[in-house]
C-alpha cells in the first residue's frame, strides 16, 4: 500500500524543554513562516529544530552558524511507496559552522563540516562529504560518494564515526582519506573501481583506524597501523554505482556485514525517525453542517 508521509518530530533528538520547532517550505502558497533554510536558522535559538518541506525546487545554498537541527523528508521517497507533498525531497548545499549540529532526512547537492561533532544521518549526497578541519563527527545511514577531509595534505582530523552507509566512490574508487583513530564500519562501498583509501600520490592515509565489517569489490591497500577485519568480498559482484538503496538491500540480503547489517542499519528513503502518518481516509464529500469523519494511521520510523 502506498503511503501518505508527513514528518512530525524527530523522537530520537533530545532537545531542551524549551527549544522550538521552525518550518520551512519554498512551495508557492505554503503555510509555513519561513520560504528559506538560511531565514529559519537565522530566527532560531541554539537547540532549535528546522522542518525542511519536501519540494522540486532546491533551497538556498546554506551556512549553518549555530547548534540546530535541519530535518528533511528523506528521499527517493516514490521508489519504496512513499507520497510526499510537494515533491520527492528537500535539496539544499550546505556549509556547517557551529558545534554539535545535526542533520537529517536531506538531500545534499554539496556538503562541507568544519564544526566539531557534527551529525549526518540518513541524507543522499550527491557528492562526497567534506570534512575540513573538524572532529567527533558521526556519519551514518547516508548515500554518499565519500568521506573525507578539505585536502589530502591538510592535518589529519579524528574520531569520527563512518557506519552503516552506502557509498558510491569516485571515478577511482576513492572511500575514505585523512583520517586518525575512525571507525569506519557497516558500509557498502558499490562503486566498480578498486576501493582506496588514500590519495592517489600516497597523501592523506587513514592511519590507527578500524575498518571493519564493510562490503567492498575487493580489500583496500592500507596502512598497516589500521585495524583491518571481518570485511566481505562478494564472489559475485552485481552492483553499480547508480543504484537505490532498495535495489542495494535486494542485492545483499543475504550478507551479515555492510549498510543493512549491525545494531543500526541503513533505513531506506531515509525517512527520519519518528512518528508518520501512513494512511490518511478522507471523505469524497460532506453535507453542509454536518460532521466530517477522518481516519489517520499512524507508524513509528525507528
Amino acid at each position: 500500500m502506498k503511503k501518505i508521509l508527513f514528518v512530525l518530530v524527530a523522537t530520537s533528538i533530545t532537545m531542551a524543554a524549551q527549544a522550538k520547532i521552525l518550518r520551512v517550505s519554498n512551495v508557492p502558497g505554503s503555510s509555513a513562516p519561513y520560504k528559506g533554510i538560511y531565514a529559519a536558522i537565522h530566527a532560531a535559538e541554539e537547540g532549535d529544530t528546522i522542518m525542511v518541506d519536501a519540494s522540486s525546487t532546491t533551497y538556498d545554498n546554506v551556512t549553518i552558524d549555530k547548534r540546530v537541527v535541519l530535518l528533511g523528508p528523506g528521499y527517493w521517497l516514490q521508489e519504496n511507496g512513499i507520497i510526499q507533498e510537494g515533491g520527492e525531497t528537500a535539496s539544499a548545499s550546505i556549509w556547517v559552522g557551529a558545534k554539535g549540529v545535526i542533520i537529517k532526512g536531506m538531500t545534499l547537492t554539496g556538503l562541507t563540516i568544519q564544526g566539531d561533532q557534527t551529525v549526518i544521518s540518513r541524507c543522499r549526497v550527491l557528492n562526497g562529504i567534506t570534512i575540513d578541519h573538524a572532529n567527533n563527527c558521526i556519519i551514518h545511514q547516508n548515500y554518499c560518494m565519500y568521506v573525507a577531509s578539505y585536502s589530502l595534505t591538510d592535518p589529519k582530523t579524528s574520531n569520527h564515526q563512518i557506519t552503516n552507509n552506502i557509498m558510491t566512490g569516485n571515478t577511482t574508487g576513492f572511500y575514505m582519506g585523512n583520517f586518525t583513530n575512525t571507525l569506519f564500519a557497516y558500509n557498502t562501498c558499490i562503486g566498480t573501481e578498486k576501493p582506496r583509501m588514500m590519495g592517489s600520490d600516497g597523501s592523506g592515509k587513514v592511519l590507527d583506524c578500524t575498518i571493519e565489517h564493510n562490503v567492498f569489490i575487493e580489500l583496500p591497500s592500507i596502512d598497516m597501523s589500521n585495524s583491518m577485519n571481518n570485511n566481505t568480498v562478494p564472489q559475485i559482484w552485481p552492483y553499480k554505482a547508480s543504484m537505490t538503496d532498495k535495489e542495494v538491500q535486494k542485492a545483499l540480503s543475504n550478507l551479515t556485514d555492510g549498510a543493512f547489517a549491525g545494531d543500526d542499519p541503513y533505513v531506506l528513503s531515509g525517512v527520519p525517525a519518528g512518528p508518520v502518518v501512513q494512511d490518511l481516509i478522507v471523505p469524497v464529500t460532506v453535507e453542509k453542517g454536518s460532521k466530517m469523519s477522518v481516519t489517520v494511521k499512524v507508524g513509528v520510523v525507528k
